[in-house]
């Protein structure tokens, strides 16, 4: 019943989670939770499964096994056919920095992005929360429905794309009011995206 939990949480979220977070969220204690991981990491790279589970610096996470990437991206690419450029750029924006403020969005791009908030939002591929900034901005960041649609290679291939027109999207922009709390994801709010 553990490893089937710990398998859920995995499954379910849409970023990176480390042992301390699986542990938390599942109640089971971090020894315990490092040790089926690490069962799950072997188990997965059979071959008869056309995922695997991966670690990172920020944790663990499901990924489709390369040789089946090509497939997964048609899904992809059917899937995001009706975005415009501009969606998509907003949207990688808040996928690599997120959570990240309509101001900070609009310093990036150096441009508005209240419509686009908007549409996003009414789609469900983002969500927004207030932070606990100065001033209580709302915090935007990616939802499941998200991930669901954008495979990990497919995001690498956007955010590479949208670097070459901003040279700065992978640097640095100042926060405002000092550091946000990495809260977890929240509902999406249909309505504008200020």
């Amino acid at each position: 019943m553990n490893r089937a939990l710990i398998e859920a949480i995995l499954f379910s979220s849409s970023k990176p989670l480390s042992i301390p977070e699986i542990a938390r969220i599942s109640g089971i204690s971090k020894d315990e939770v490092k040790k089926i991981v690490e069962e799950m990491i072997d188990e997965y790279e059979d071959e008869k499964h056309g995922i695997q589970l991966r670690a990172s610096s920020r944790g663990y996470k499901f990924f489709t096994k390369p040789q089946y990437s090509e497939y997964a991206e048609k899904v992809a690419e059917r899937k995001t056919r009706d975005l415009t450029i501009q969606q998509i750029e907003v949207l990688a924006y808040i996928a690599y920095r997120g959570p990240i403020t309509r101001k900070e969005l609009m310093e990036l791009r150096g441009k508005s992005v209240d419509g686009i908030l908007r549409e996003l939002l009414n789609m469900g591929l983002i969500s927004r929360r207030r932070s606990s900034r100065k001033g209580k901005p709302y915090e935007y960041r990616i939802t499941k429905r998200f991930e669901e649609m954008f495979e990990p290679f497919k995001l690498e291939e956007i955010f590479r794309e949208v670097e070459e027109v901003h040279p700065a999207f992978r640097g640095g922009v100042e926060k405002e009011g000092g550091p946000s709390d990495k809260t977890e994801e929240g509902e999406s709010q249909r309505d504008n995206g200020r």
